[in-house]
């Protein structure tokens, strides 16, 4: 115990236990073994990375964790509520919500826990049959009789092991429509409330959005009747699951019209907080000493958008396929993260996300994932083949799946995916015939639909023409920078043509364009300097020339170079 203590003091972050569902087990070891713990010797790199690959240090969510004290705080004062954790897959809800409840724990807080799950068979009040079980198992007889109440007959309609330790519990008369639900419902009630006279009750409910509709009335019953309790109900739902039929946004909307709960919003993390997740997996601390270089960092953060379980799928994968090792306390890696693929665990989730929507709006986004910056409705009208009407009606899907958005700026009429991995996933179920027609089309369809002002269009159009000449297992990325993009624009445009030879690019370059690349490269060759010395590649003058036309004394013919492999 004093072992622990001392840990638990200590200055560092390295020598502190690495979160509570830790403390709570050292705790739980001291109790059943009553003699202190030995200490842990410290993992080897390998296992040590396994192991934190797995379990990972809880950081970040302050803002988030410090709403859910304050709710724990009012809960304490006798001013019981509801509060919603809300975010995508793997966005960390879970493992916010453990965190919360060891915390509440050691603030003397009786946590029952549920679970939804996911299938279209599932018992009726599963999450309150398993979080009022639970409490069941661990009362005495004398304690759970009198807490139990006139309402027992109910609540042993839920949990069986009631009536087995009190089998002359009489049977409740029957009641005709609403009011034997009521009547469940309010024991139910009554019973928890029981529970928190004794002690502060933290009930939380995990996966709602999986719940059936009974749980769900439940849940509303019990936030409408616990606001003078000690009672405080966590549940936790994906957003990204629900539409407008779903029951759960039924009930939602009743919930928000009375004010009856609380939402904590997760979002991915910053980059600063996965640059701290990423350095504490793999090693006990995070110090300087154990560095991760920036570099790494960022590439995990753009690829996962900070999403918790994102990040440590791919450093699992990673490590399984040798791309990343330890060396001197620091991360290497041997390749590019973008190029490594989608871990399976990430597929699998995205995966789920997708075979909800309709075949139709798989088929629209498989199309959008081969247009790197974003689509437009007009060129997916274009290539598609849909109708205007039926296309706006998968667009409304994707939309309400919260599988794409709208580019930030009022009437942007550009889409992007909520989440690159998702325009990776599907791009990467395209076989590669299918991938270079469907980029021959998109480019076509640009140079159509934007005739009239192809300019901003031009970095799109390359990845386009390049992509159907060369195709590629990943999708082309683009900078999620828009500084960034803007000024390397022009770069860009040419590296994505110089990609390609030059009979090929005089079959897929209209003329129409030429004058426009020609101010691309142009202006790049003036600003950027030698193209070839960015690449590597040995240069060799007038092959520009050669490509964008005749020598007409057009700057461009004086200066141009092009790549060419050795």
């Amino acid at each position: 115990m004093e072992d622990l203590i001392l840990r638990l003091l200590a200055k560092s972050p390295a020598d502190r236990p690495e979160t509570a569902v830790a403390v709570a087990v050292q705790l739980q070891r001291i109790i059943a073994a009553g003699v202190q713990p030995a200490p842990q010797e410290p993992l080897p790199d390998a296992a040590a990375g396994q192991q934190a690959g797995i379990w990972g240090r809880f950081v970040g969510r302050r803002d988030e964790m410090e709403q859910l004290k304050a709710a724990l705080e009012a809960m304490l004062s006798g001013h019981g509520s509801l509060v919603m954790v809300v975010g995508e897959p793997g966005i960390g809800k879970s493992r916010l919500a453990r965190e919360f409840t060891v915390y509440a724990s050691l603030r003397g807080a009786q946590v029952l826990t549920g679970h939804c799950y996911e299938g279209e068979i599932t018992v009726p009040y599963l999450p309150f049959v398993e979080a009022l079980r639970q409490y069941v198992r661990g009362r005495s007889d004398a304690a759970l009789l009198s807490e139990l109440g006139s309402g027992a007959p109910e609540v042993a309609k839920l949990v069986s092991e009631v009536r087995e330790r009190f089998p002359d519990i009489p049977e409740a008369p029957p009641l005709e429509g609403e009011a034997e639900r009521l009547r469940l419902f309010d024991s139910v009630t009554r019973f928890v409330c029981s529970v928190s006279t004794s002690e502060p009750v933290v009930l939380f409910l995990d996966d709602v959005h999986w719940a059936d509709k009974p749980s769900l009335l439940l849940l509303q019953y019990l936030a409408r009747n616990v606001r003078s309790d000690r009672v405080l109900v966590l549940a936790a739902y994906r957003d990204v699951e629900l539409d407008r039929t779903h029951p759960l946004s039924e009930v939602l909307a009743s919930l928000r019209r009375e004010r009856l709960f609380e939402r904590v919003l997760l979002r991915g993390l910053p980059a600063g907080d996965v640059f701290a997740m990423i350095s504490a997996i793999g090693q006990q601390s995070a110090s300087p000493e154990q560095p991760v270089t920036s570099e790494f960092a960022q590439a995990i953060y753009r690829e996962t958008e900070g999403n918790p379980f994102f990040v440590e799928e791919v450093l699992k994968h990673l490590v399984e396929e040798g791309k990343i090792y330890r060396e001197g306390g620091q991360w290497v890696r041997d390749a590019s993260v973008e190029d490594l693929g989608i871990p399976e665990g990430v597929r699998e989730v995205l995966g789920r996300r997708l075979s909800r929507l309709s075949e139709p709006c798989n088929r629209m986004l498989s199309l959008a994932s081969t247009m790197s910056g974003g689509f437009s409705f007009d060129v997916l009208l274009a290539v598609s083949g849909e109708e205007e009407a039926q296309l706006l009606d998968l667009l409304d899907e994707a939309l309400q799946a919260l599988v794409i958005r709208e580019r930030s700026g009022a009437g942007s009429g550009i889409y992007e995916f909520n989440h690159a991995l998702m325009r990776q996933t599907l791009y990467a179920e395209l076989n590669t015939p299918r991938r270079v027609r469907l980029h021959r089309q998109v480019g076509e369809a640009m140079e159509r639909v934007h005739a009239a002002n192809l300019e901003p269009h031009l970095t799109d159009l390359a990845h386009s023409v390049r992509s159907r000449s060369l195709p590629m297992k990943r999708p082309p990325s683009s900078s999620t920078s828009p500084c960034k993009r803007t000024n390397s624009r022009a770069g860009r445009t040419s590296r994505s043509a110089a990609n390609y030879s030059l009979p090929s690019a005089r079959r897929t370059t209209r003329p129409a364009i030429a004058t426009r690349r020609r101010r691309c490269f142009c202006a790049h060759r003036t600003s950027r300097g030698s193209w070839a010395t960015q690449c590597g590649w040995p240069v060799r003058r007038s092959a520009m020339g050669d490509l964008l036309g005749p020598r007409t004394g057009h700057p461009t013919n004086r200066s141009s170079t092009c790549w060419r492999k050795p």
